[in-house]
């Protein structure tokens, strides 16, 4: 019997739910590595009895197996264009298993979903998810971490002081009316989909890499200007410019 072991399953690396917004059929997501048989980010649909921990041993011995099998078929995997892909079809379910460099990602979809869908639905989360998970050189410092928490490619995740949203100062508001903050955050987003790649998929990365979620992104209005520091400092790390200088990326 396959145990449990302690993985990231409840204290995910990274915040999936924003890649699942809108995808029918989906039921699951579990980053995990192919180094080890440990989750290392996941979501799970509300209701759904699927466990990170044995999808993330399981996919990952059934990939390890697979690439073992097409070494025996194509050679050398140096000749290869891509890297391969599972399809996984049962009474209940579809799952795809794609390779991100060091990583795995498990995508499960109820029976029912359209075989082509799901595929082209997987591949999509898979595209967003190369675009976020860390790189070799950064995964040594790769740590279970004890809160979900937003991971940007290339930093390590540091103990921080939380950003209270909410919070009732007892001095003078000093920051701009909550409109103003939406205005802004509309504005950057238009500046990332006119000039950053994937311009479909800038508004799930810019809710990945600030936590915020989707929800908030497609609605700003209710942010704070704590909130768009986070979303700028997303859109520089996105459009690869320093901290700071988005102002004279706009002029």
């Amino acid at each position: 019997m396959m145990e449990d072991q302690p993985t990231m399953e409840a204290e995910s690396a990274m915040v999936l739910d924003g890649l699942a917004v809108g995808v029918d059929h989906l039921e699951a997501i579990v980053v995990f590595f192919l180094s080890v048989s440990h989750a290392y980010a996941s979501w799970v649909r509300t209701g759904v009895d699927l466990k990170p921990p044995r999808i993330a041993t399981a996919m990952r011995e059934a990939y390890v197996a697979s690439e073992q099998a097409l070494y025996a078929i194509d050679g050398e995997p140096q000749i290869r264009t891509e890297t391969p892909s599972l399809t996984m079809e049962t009474q209940g379910r579809v799952v795809f298993v794609h390779r991100v460099r060091t990583f795995g990602v498990a995508v499960c979809f109820e029976r029912d979903a359209p075989l082509g869908f799901a595929r082209m639905a997987a591949r999509q989360l898979v595209r967003t998810l190369e675009h976020e998970l860390p790189y070799p050189q950064d995964e040594a410092n790769v740590v279970v971490v004890s809160a979900a928490k937003p991971t940007v490619p290339g930093t390590v995740p540091t103990a921080q002081a939380q950003l209270n949203f909410d919070a009732d100062d007892a001095g003078p508001d000093t920051h701009p009316p909550r409109h103003i903050v939406g205005d802004r955050v509309r504005h950057v987003l238009r500046h990332l989909e006119e000039n950053a790649p994937d311009p479909h998929l800038v508004r799930i990365r810019v809710a990945l890499r600030t936590g915020l979620g989707i929800e908030a992104i497609q609605n700003p209005e209710s942010l704070t200007a704590d909130a768009l520091h986070l979303v700028e400092s997303a859109a520089e790390d996105i459009l690869g410019i320093e901290h700071g200088k988005l102002v004279e990326a706009f002029a």
